[in-house]
């Protein structure tokens, strides 16, 4: 097997993983921009610290019970509709990580900022947070797939630093670049 073939079966891997989190965040990015706008419209009631209170319930949810719950309460007739155990983990990943990722944006408001940079900050925050449980949570999808690929390419050239290496630096490389550009908009915008 050559390298090529490995950074391949990696970048595919990590594809899955990326659409996982783009098809992840989309209902936690409506929700907490929707009530960003709420909340800083209303810093003066109560509502903010309330809705804080009500966003502790998503925060304290472990991605992984609730992938576990989420796969197997899927009803048969879901089952039958995605036939392949592979798209019946992408759904149920994508449900879990939506469902513990809702109150994301509104636990990070911060009154002192504005609306906008609450918006970008606490987006590109819930972006590269998904990302990271996504790749420890979805080992059943994307990781696996890379372990398994470098796991072969070990079996048949003993090197095992390469394909390792190669896992490490791609989703390094992507967490880094969302860190990045959180802070550069948390530190630019005012």
């Amino acid at each position: 097997m050559r390298n090529e073939n490995v950074l391949s079966m990696i970048l595919s891997g990590l594809g899955t993983d990326i659409l996982v989190v783009i098809l992840s965040a989309i209902l936690p990015l409506l929700v907490g921009i929707g009530l960003t706008v709420l909340m800083h419209f209303t810093r003066k009631s109560p509502l903010p610290k309330v809705l804080r209170y009500v966003a502790i319930l998503t925060e304290g949810l472990v991605p992984t019970a609730v992938l576990f719950i989420t796969f197997f309460s899927v009803p048969d007739v879901v089952q039958e509709m995605i036939p392949t155990f592979r798209g019946q983990a992408i759904s149920c990943a994508v449900i879990s990580l939506s469902i513990c990722f809702l109150g994301y944006m509104v636990f990070r408001y911060e009154e002192r900022d504005s609306l906008l940079k609450n918006i970008v900050v606490n987006g590109i925050g819930l972006i590269a947070d998904l990302f990271k449980w996504c790749v420890a949570l979805v080992a059943i999808i994307g990781v696996q797939d890379l372990i398994g690929f470098a796991k072969v390419y070990v079996g048949r050239t003993f090197e095992y630093v390469i394909p390792y290496t190669l896992v490490l630096i791609v989703s390094s490389v992507v967490l880094v670049v969302l860190y990045l550009a959180r802070q550069l908009c948390k530190d630019l915008m005012k």
